[in-house]
């Protein structure tokens, strides 16, 4: 089975209106405590979308990574976490520390075995 490459423009600007419309009308004071967290997964998705452009445009001007999509959910996830992690008030600079050489080697190490195992195929 083959994967599409084309992008569907309406999902970007689908999340951008429910951004505005959300963050824009509600007071994080005000509404119940599930609304926090719909609000914090549509800002990853959102951030998602965000840091794939962004992948996107620097590929014409730096080297292209070999599997941006991959790239671009392991820099939404560190990002994501570590805003969670500010908002309950628990991020300390040890914590960036630690996670960042993590996430590096865990994504050189999925990209690595993704690689091999194209190459045994």
């Amino acid at each position: 089975m083959t994967q599409s490459t084309k992008s569907h423009p309406w999902i970007p600007i689908t999340l951008l209106l429910a951004d505005a419309l959300l963050f824009g009308i509600t007071d994080p004071h005000k509404v119940p405590s599930f609304m926090l967290i719909v609000a914090f997964l549509l800002f990853v998705a959102s951030l998602y979308y965000f840091i794939r452009a962004l992948i996107r445009g620097a590929s014409w001007y730096v080297v292209k990574p070999a599997y941006p999509r991959r790239l671009a959910s392991v820099l939404t996830v560190v990002v994501g976490l570590l805003i969670a992690l500010q908002s309950i008030g628990e991020l300390t600079g040890r914590d960036i520390l630690v996670l960042l050489p993590l996430v590096i080697l865990g994504y050189l190490y999925v990209s690595y075995g993704r690689k091999q195992r194209l190459s045994n195929q």
